[in-house]
């Protein structure tokens, strides 16, 4: 894929999930979404950065910031795939 289709399809995709996450988070001040909030926020940052980095073709650097990006969605995946009881044991709910 070139570069310019690779950016281009990137950039779609990070701005529709944080459209989602937005929704899904807006109106809930719970711990459990508050984790979330600030997971999400972390990965925003990051992909801001990465997005800096593929524009200036900084390839392998971008490579390392997917890193905290990935287990950041993993954590959040990891949370919201949990039931109610299993958050509030484990101290997110």
């Amino acid at each position: 894929m070139p570069t310019l289709d690779f950016r281009k399809s990137f950039i779609e995709t990070v701005t529709k999930l944080n459209q989602e996450m937005v929704i899904l988070l807006s109106n809930k001040n719970d711990e459990f979404s508050n984790i979330n909030k600030n997971l999400h926020a972390f990965i925003h940052k990051r992909i801001d950065s990465l997005l800096i980095l593929i524009q200036h073709d900084c390839l392998w650097d971008a490579d390392i910031i997917l890193r905290p990006i990935a287990e950041a969605s993993v954590k959040i995946n990891f949370i919201a795939c949990g039931n109610e009881s299993n958050r509030i044991l484990d101290g997110f709910g």
